[in-house]
């Protein structure tokens, strides 16, 4: 909203908040005193309004309305990523909004993560976890079509102008985010889980400081507690993947204690855990 002199508001449209944001997004590149405002600001409390105004504009979320969503977001996502990058103060500010229940749920329900969109979705929270700072006006789509490098391998899920980004090479910085894309698995297609997943154990075998990162959020129980759900070899697969993975950080007895134990302590009565103890705890007894 924007309070005129008369004291009347007005709605920004959502071109006009693209515009906002693009301006916004040029000024955190060139001053990093910005930045330490931003924060301030509660400039991330931008991800919660923003989501929560796709739901309160009264429109179906029809592939037109879907169409003018996702350019919010990428300028939104941009906007915060040049908010965070490099900003130690920020990316606790950051993580305290990205890890909240209420923006998962205004993500889910906002329909983003359709098959339309889920791909363009995946590479912004990326570029958020990573901090990869890559103009607003640069959509997704177009960063996959300049690279002219269409394969089946886990790199698309991520480009810059400049080329697909190399997982071993990159740091976590806001493991948050990838947070956030491992609890919506069961949101995307098929195949696009599987590149994700692929991606991501790319990205903790990049090194230590990725493997802490993302064994902060908790990385071991929330990716099995959504593959619980999907077919039985592919649960075996990832935790044999995971463990490997993770193996000179915590042994594999550890992990399947702590993650049996986060079960019951956090969703214990819940009907999804009741479903998942009948399905696949019960037979190990």
């Amino acid at each position: 909203m924007v309070t005129g002199a008369s004291g009347s508001q007005y709605r920004l449209s959502l071109d006009a908040k693209c515009d906002t944001m693009g301006a916004l997004w040029r000024i955190l590149g060139v001053n990093n005193s910005a930045q330490k405002v931003f924060g301030e600001a509660t400039g991330f409390s931008l991800l919660l309004t923003t989501l929560h105004g796709f739901q309160s504009d009264g429109e179906d979320s029809d592939q037109s309305s879907l169409n003018v969503y996702i350019k919010v977001f990428t300028y939104l996502l941009r906007v915060v990523t040049a908010g965070v990058s490099d900003n130690a103060v920020n990316r606790m500010k950051l993580h305290t909004i990205i890890s909240s229940q209420t923006f998962f749920d205004l993500l889910s329900e906002s329909g983003l993560l359709c098959v339309e969109h889920e791909k363009q979705v995946i590479q912004l929270m990326l570029e958020l976890g990573l901090e990869i700072v890559i103009p607003p006006f640069l959509t997704s789509e177009g960063l996959t079509k300049s690279n002219a490098i269409e394969n089946e391998s886990s790199h698309n899920l991520l480009s810059t102008p400049s080329g697909p980004v190399n997982p071993d090479k990159e740091r976590v910085y806001n493991a948050s985010a990838v947070r956030v894309l491992i609890r919506s698995l069961l949101l995307l297609t098929p195949m696009v889980q599987l590149k994700l997943l692929d991606l991501i154990e790319k990205l903790a075998r990049a090194g230590p400081f990725n493997q802490e990162s993302l064994t902060s959020i908790g990385m071991y129980y929330i990716v099995c507690c959504y593959l619980l759900f999907l077919n039985a070899n592919l649960i075996i697969y990832v935790i044999y993947r995971l463990c490997g993975t993770f193996a000179g950080h915590n042994p594999p007895f550890p992990f399947g204690f702590v993650f049996f134990t986060h079960l019951c302590i956090e969703n214990c009565g819940s009907p999804w855990f009741l479903q998942v103890w009948r399905i696949f705890l019960l037979p190990l007894f």
